[in-house]
């Protein structure tokens, strides 16, 4: 028995490069040995759009997305609870085309709810630290906090389009 409780599956499609997520699809091993042991599933759907996806995340969104739909399949049919979250990033993940999108795919596969994570600065930091600094996010300026005013936007064009906000 694993003895997991909860999985977080970032926006990549990994969790651990040895027994889950890479390559074509959800693995094997992942829903034989990892799946029947937790109740919780979080996954980031960050961009919808496959080449800004590239752009921003270095990989394009086509696993990311099938994986999603899978793994929401098998929720709806099954007791593992899956959490959508969507990160939000200014002027890249919290665009009204991008969270439109999201909110269209969401309706589409019938998703009744997300998280919303309000940008931070510390990201930025751990990246440099590791020397990971994509050119997009240099280009686009990320020097400010998320405003509460901003997140509170973002939370009202779901909660407008019928997909419930969890904090």
């Amino acid at each position: 028995m694993v003895g997991l409780s909860q999985i977080i599956i970032q926006g990549t499609g990994l969790v651990d490069e040895k027994l889950l997520l890479n390559g074509p699809g959800i693995k094997k091993a992942f829903m034989d040995l990892v799946y029947p042991h937790v109740d919780l599933i979080y996954f980031d759907i960050k961009i919808m759009d496959s080449h800004s996806h590239k752009k921003y995340c270095g990989i394009p969104n086509k696993t990311i997305i099938e994986n999603f739909i899978k793994l929401h399949g098998k929720y709806l049919a099954s007791r593992v609870e899956l959490m959508p979250r969507t990160p939000l990033i200014p002027k890249i993940t919290d665009t009204k085309e991008n969270l439109g999108a999201i909110v269209a795919f969401y309706k589409k596969k019938k998703v009744k709810k997300n998280q919303l994570l309000d940008y931070h600065l510390l990201w930025q930091e751990k990246n440099k630290k590791i020397g990971i600094i994509p050119v997009s996010v240099k280009e686009a300026n990320l020097e400010a906090w998320m405003s509460d005013k901003r997140l509170t936007l973002c939370e009202k064009f779901f909660i407008d389009q019928g997909i419930l906000m969890v904090s």
